[in-house]
């Protein structure tokens, strides 16, 4: 995930982009809506993992949004559209090779035709990498309903824009490309709710197309590509590809779906390497070859038929991206600013426990469960960062959290310690849970923690051990070859001003850290967003004067 940008959520009119940073350190005043903009995280995983009718749910598991009406901005100036939106940049790597998309619809060819003279050889291998997305999702109140429906998509990959309207009742009512509209051909396809942010497509096969072979053939991609392919947009792309070549290939069925085969797949290119694959595709004949010669991109012709091929690649960059945000969401972790205090005695309970919870109140079932060689690699983790270890007893069903500080022999009940020791317990846990890729997440996406006023009750001096520890953290998981991010909301001076030693003596890249800045000029006013920096000689950049200290009244 490279940056999310929010609007219209509680005070936030409109974030812009904001980096997510491997550190992203969210600063501002109280109600200034920094929190509204951390919340947003574990606001999204209880979304995705809840099966719901709409695809927020605003009161869950983690963090308590009230409903639609109570999370949209109502200040001035009024907002009369009563949307809010979720706007996500983010790559797939290693696309087609991945989600291997011509390999699925290579095996229907051949499949479904076996004197189709399409060699496997054939298929084009991309020479994209990476493929940058942007997806924006509008969300709009049910009317006379709490609910809320997905208004509107934005969808933009290479040099394209891809917009889509659903009703409330999830009916698609326009379905833009580039230049070309699809509206009236897809009139009647819906989006159902599923598990995740996007619903799911579907596009009902008229009976009499069923036991046509090129429809069969979409059949079986519909179902493999769940939801992802349009009959409609191969319907509309085979009108397109027979008015390109000789008659006598416009009547070999099997001939058109061969060069159908060989374009798929290609709309996620950019419209000049569309042009330059579509000019040079040997299955077209003579016919094709002279009439695509003479066109640019500018051409309504080729503009016409590069809109189809990217519409249809669309469809599948929208499956794939729900897939995409879904994972990154299940990814999330979250401590809230409010943690459990310590209780000099747990109940015993046979649970498996996956990861600390947000307000720590499994923290002791959690250490419980870890194995003897995790019990030693956490202790030593807490004893190089913070001086103490963390242990459990046990006995009569019950369970105890015993501290023990360095150089001293002697455990104590958590219960008789400081009230700052089991504030920042849970947070320590979970980075060192979380910076060896424990847990419940999937390897393969960004692994994301937010911590709200990790500083809380803390003295100083463990205010900058603590952000000593954020360092180590990162630095192990990069060691580990994970992608994990920490989106922390702080009031800590301390804590913002430690890592500037870090990063002038090279400890700590300062491109690797994000200083974000919510301000509002009165209680009638929205947030506005600053993004300040850390210089490589750790100084701070476009930074507010009088940020932490105010002048005196």
């Amino acid at each position: 995930m490279d940056s999310i940008r929010i609007k219209n959520l509680r005070l936030l009119e409109d974030t812009g982009p904001i980096d997510i940073k491997p550190i992203t350190l969210l600063l501002g005043a109280n109600s200034s809506g920094k929190s509204t903009f951390l919340r947003a995280f574990p606001l999204m995983r209880q979304s995705v993992e809840a099966k719901t009718t709409s695809p927020i749910l605003w009161y869950g598991q983690f963090v308590d949004f009230g409903s639609f009406d109570e999370a949209i901005n109502n200040l001035e100036p009024a907002n009369q559209e009563k949307e809010i939106s979720f706007a996500y940049h983010f790559q797939f790597s290693n696309f087609l090779m991945r989600n291997e998309y011509i390999n699925y619809y290579k095996y229907f060819l051949f499949h479904f035709s076996k004197n189709l003279s399409l060699k496997q050889e054939s298929f084009r291998k991309s020479p994209i990498d990476k493929l940058e997305i942007s997806l924006e999702i509008k969300l709009a109140r049910v009317h006379e309903q709490y609910s809320n429906f997905l208004k509107e998509v934005l969808l933009k990959f290479s040099d394209h824009l891809i917009k889509l309207e659903i009703n409330e009742q999830g009916k698609l009512i326009k379905f833009k490309v580039n230049q070309s509209e699809f509206s009236e051909e897809m009139k009647d396809v819906k989006f159902l709710p599923q598990k995740g942010l996007i619903p799911l497509f579907i596009e009902p096969i008229p009976q009499e197309e069923k036991n046509d072979l090129l429809h069969s053939i979409i059949s079986l991609g519909y179902q493999l590509r769940k939801g992802s392919y349009s009959s409609r947009l191969i319907k509309l792309l085979k009108t397109e590809i027979t008015n390109l070549v000789h008659y006598q290939i416009k009547n070999n069925e099997e001939r058109i779906i061969t060069i159908i085969g060989s374009l798929l797949g290609i709309g996620i290119e950019s419209s000049n390497t569309i042009l330059n694959l579509v000019q040079n595709n040997k299955n077209g004949g003579n016919i094709w070859n002279n009439k695509t010669r003479v066109w640019s991109i500018e051409s309504p012709d080729f503009q016409k038929l590069r809109d189809i091929l990217v519409a249809d690649s669309a469809l599948l960059i929208l499956s794939m991206a729900d897939k995409y945000l879904s994972n990154f969401a299940c990814n999330i972790s979250y401590i809230a600013p409010v943690r459990a205090t310590a209780e000099r005695y747990y109940r015993f309970q046979d649970l498996a426990v996956g990861e600390v919870d947000s307000q720590g109140k499994n923290l002791a079932m959690f250490i419980k469960s870890l194995n003897n060689k995790e019990q030693k690699s956490f202790e030593e983790w807490t004893q190089k960062y913070f001086g103490f270890s963390i242990g459990v007893d046990q006995s009569e069903g019950h369970v105890s959290l015993k501290l023990k500080e360095k150089n001293c022999q002697q455990k104590r009940n958590l219960a008789d310690t400081g009230f700052g020791f089991s504030q920042v317990l849970p947070i320590l846990t979970q980075l060192w849970w979380l910076s060896r890729g424990k847990g419940q997440v999937n390897k393969d996406y960004p692994i994301t923690f937010a911590i709200e006023q990790p500083e809380l009750h803390l003295h100083p001096g463990l205010q900058a051990l603590l952000a000593d520890s954020f360092i180590a953290t990162i630095k192990i998981a990069k060691e580990q070859g994970f992608d994990l991010r920490l989106v922390i909301e702080t009031h800590s001076e301390t804590l913002v001003k430690r890592f500037s030693p870090h990063i002038a003596n090279k400890n700590f890249d300062h491109n690797d850290i994000n200083l974000v800045i919510f301000e509002r000029e009165n209680s009638e006013t929205p947030a506005k967003v600053r993004i300040a920096k850390y210089t490589q000689a750790g100084l701070f950049d476009n930074w507010p004067l009088g940020f932490f200290l105010p002048d005196p009244i």
